[in-house]
């Protein structure tokens, strides 16, 4: 899933990429640049936004033939940026600084671009976290100089919020990766939520390495079947250990398969009882899915 959400296989509006001081250098570093390769690709132009590390950073790793694709922004030398972030003017949509600066910055044409942000935890420490909700939204709905944008990218610290800001983001995004360290062979764990078009929900853990040319490798799935069959055969028997016994003897059992009710009748029974004369006769033929309650009722009474 995740090899598929970097090459575009699985369509996603707003990937959320969440990361924590374990893993950041994997996550804001390795993943963002393998996402900016691969729009570099797919797309006819990329927007860079970046507001923690400087662009050059990963537009230097990129291969000639694809850096033309790729507009970089410092996002902390325009001052006008942050103005999204203190505008308390209502007639200003959320977002709109942030357009102009990429409209400035992007040449016109026409086709298909995508947007990737490094960081998303500067608009969360400065606005509430439904602001930058409204400000991901805006910046999906338009269109830039005859470019449709087709996805976003960005990232967050997930360490330095609470769960219930984490949600409201995650709410926005139709996937949301969560990065942590792996234990098993010096891997990094990927924990993905999709939301497919359709509608269905993939909750789904990878496990993969960065090589050295710093592109992804050796993806593979946690077995989730066997990791239920093993919890499955962990579990204890909650009968085992009573002081008293609910389990039946091969006897017992038996004696319960013999036993004949007043009211259930066996051919033979049924028919020696429809040649006998006399009064009427009350026959009782169980349904398979009858719940008998085989416990006298009385049996508390102490009678």
């Amino acid at each position: 899933m995740l090899l598929a959400l970097l090459k575009g296989s699985e369509l996603s509006t707003i990937i959320l990429l969440k990361d924590d001081v374990e893993c950041i250098d994997v996550c804001n570093e390795h993943i963002i640049y393998n996402f900016l390769l691969n729009h570099s690709k797919r797309y006819d132009k990329t927007v860079f936004l970046c507001f923690e590390k400087p662009p050059d950073t990963y537009h230097k790793l990129l291969p000639s033939e694809t850096k033309d694709r790729v507009v970089t922004i410092d996002a902390t030398k325009y001052s006008h940026m942050w103005l999204d972030f203190h505008n308390h003017d209502n007639k200003l949509e959320t977002g709109t600084n942030v357009r102009k600066l990429i409209e400035e910055q992007l040449p016109s044409g026409n086709g298909s671009f995508g947007l990737i942000i490094d960081s998303l935890s500067f608009h969360l420490l400065l606005r509430p976290p439904s602001f930058t909700c409204q400000f991901l939204h805006n910046l999906s709905t338009v269109s830039y100089k005859g470019y449709e944008i087709k996805q976003i990218v960005c990232g967050v610290h997930q360490d330095i919020f609470d769960s219930q800001i984490l949600k409201q983001i995650e709410h926005t995004a139709t996937s949301v990766l969560t990065f942590t360290p792996s234990p098993h062979n010096n891997s990094t764990s990927c924990a993905l939520l999709h939301h497919k078009t359709s509608g269905k929900v993939i909750r789904k853990i990878e496990y993969f390495h960065i090589n050295e040319s710093l592109t992804i490798s050796s993806i593979r799935e946690e077995n989730k079947l066997t990791t239920a069959i093993e919890t499955e055969n962990d579990q204890v028997d909650p009968a085992s250990n009573l002081t008293f016994n609910l389990s039946l003897k091969e006897s017992e059992k038996d004696a319960k398969n013999q036993l004949i009710l007043p009211y259930t009748y066996d051919k033979n029974r049924k028919e020696a009882a429809l040649n006998e004369p006399g009064g009427g006769k009350i026959f009782y033929q169980a349904d398979e899915v009858d719940d008998l309650d085989e416990e006298d009722p009385d049996d508390d009474l102490n009678i």
